[in-house]
């Protein structure tokens, strides 16, 4: 903790006096101007906690009550539908948080947002049909995909409250969304009722906590923003509402492509071990092995908070040049990280903590020890890889992101099948931390060397050299 002091005592010096950058860009909303760094950081937070600790309830409620098979089916199912959106999300978010200079309105990352998520829960519904056909699986597919997809719009409307520096609004609307989803999903499995039921009322609050929330709060951050040297009234100049295709979305698009697949890759880094898993060991396999995965990364909540709280900040000393204030807010939060990633072992390698754990779950989730202390050094990198990965987002290597997290996930299949075969849990568990390790180092060469090139750029100046390169080409 005192080192998250430290952290937050930097930034908020930086917070003390009004941003020469916001008054060149026209200042912050009127309506909900930003908040201090610390504060934001703790809603950051409360909204992190409030979803991995209602996914991981819910979790334990449906395995004491419908069984691992029923669990694993919603860990698949889940699994799918994360996946999916993970990738019609284009990493809009993290464009939209990068772009402090509002080179692209609002409504264009909205828009192009509404359309994806469409196609998006349209694709779910013909995989389901080929893979599962009429059932209860393939309903429960449908009913996750439309909830997810209410979620992948508050989502959008989270990632301008982000970059506007209130993530109070991002922590309620979290916490709204997942404590009462959860709520309202365990009591009906407690009571009987089945999954179906139970994913039907969950998409039901996260569509209400989209309509009265997350769509409320960002039109009224919209409604505060002027253009520089306009007159009362002020012009609105960006707004929530759907517009038609533009060719503009294809410069959108092209930018927001690498974070995208960043996303996917991300996503990937937790889901594909759990696939393999399925395919090697079986279903009951996969939920031990993604229950103890869930709960020995818990800390990863922590990482998140400070990395959606920082990751304004550290875009902007990358634009503006300050190297010092980077390296110095990037190193407290590696430390931060790091110091996390060491919870797992006390947890799990001592004997109290695995008594928690058979009691939480059940004494089978700890019948391979070698597997579960492999597990704690695999969560241990990945908490390292969430402040790397945001300082290679903010020096704007969007491609070279794509890249390092690439080749973990091709280090993953050519590890994980052949050990997982030859040492069941704890071999999946070992080719996950052999492909953390492995890639890691990369993180910090890419940032170093974005800072040695001296090169300032902005999301415009990328599509500027994109289009150069584009007409060279022709």
């Amino acid at each position: 903790m005192n080192m998250l002091a430290r952290v937050v005592c930097f930034t908020e010096r930086d917070n003390a006096s009004p941003d020469p950058e916001d008054v060149r860009l026209g200042g912050r909303s009127t309506t909900l101007p930003p908040l201090r760094l610390a504060h934001n950081f703790l809603w950051t937070f409360l909204g992190n906690v409030s979803q991995a600790v209602s996914q991981l309830l819910l979790l334990i409620v449906i395995v004491k009550w419908c069984g691992l098979q029923a669990a694993g089916l919603w860990i698949l199912i889940s699994s799918l539908c994360s996946s999916a959106f993970t990738f019609s999300e284009l990493g809009l978010r993290s464009l939209l948080i990068c772009d402090v200079l509002r080179e692209y309105r609002f409504q264009d990352y909205y828009s192009l947002r509404f359309f994806l998520t469409v196609l998006a829960v349209l694709g779910l519904l013909l995989f389901g049909c080929f893979a599962y056909g009429a059932g209860t699986t393939l309903a429960i597919l449908v009913i996750m995909a439309v909830g997810r997809a209410f979620d992948s719009l508050s989502d959008i409307c989270y990632g301008l409250l982000q970059r506007e520096e209130r993530m109070d609004r991002i922590g309620l609307g979290m916490m709204f969304r997942y404590v009462a989803g959860t709520i309202v999903m365990a009591m009906l499995v407690t009571s009987g009722y089945g999954l179906v039921t139970a994913a039907a009322l969950n998409s039901a609050v996260a569509a209400l906590v989209y309509w009265f929330w997350s769509r409320q709060n960002a039109k009224r951050l919209l409604a505060g923003f002027h253009r520089p040297g306009a007159s009362s009234p002020p012009l609105i100049v960006e707004e929530l509402r759907l517009i038609r295709p533009e060719r503009l979305w294809l410069s959108l698009i092209w930018l927001s492509v690498p974070l995208a697949i960043v996303a996917v890759e991300i996503n990937l880094a937790t889901n594909l071990p759990r696939y393999l898993v399925d395919s090697i060991l079986g279903r009951e396999s996969l939920a031990v092995f993604a229950t103890l995965l869930q709960f020995a990364a818990a800390g990863m909540i922590f990482v998140q908070a400070m990395g959606n709280a920082l990751a304004p900040r550290l875009t902007r000393y990358y634009q503006s040049n300050q190297f010092r204030r980077f390296v110095m807010l990037l190193g407290r939060f590696v430390g931060m990280a790091l110091l996390l990633g060491m919870i797992p072992f006390v947890v799990l390698w001592t004997a109290p903590g695995r008594a928690i754990m058979a009691w939480m779950f059940s004494p089978q989730f700890l019948d391979d020890l070698p597997a579960v202390r492999w597990l704690t050094i695999a969560v241990c990198l990945l908490y390292l890889t969430g402040p790397l990965g945001r300082g290679v987002t903010s020096v704007l290597r969007f491609r070279s992101h794509v890249v390092i997290r690439g080749a973990t996930l091709a280090m993953m299949l050519v590890l994980i099948p052949p050990l997982a075969t030859a040492y069941g849990l704890s071999g999946a568990a070992m080719g996950l931390s052999f492909a953390l390790a492995g890639t890691l180092p990369f993180y910090g060469w890419v940032i170093l060397r974005a800072w040695q090139q001296g090169t300032k750029r902005t999301i415009g100046t990328l599509n500027k050299n994109h289009a150069a390169s584009s007409r060279a080409a022709a």
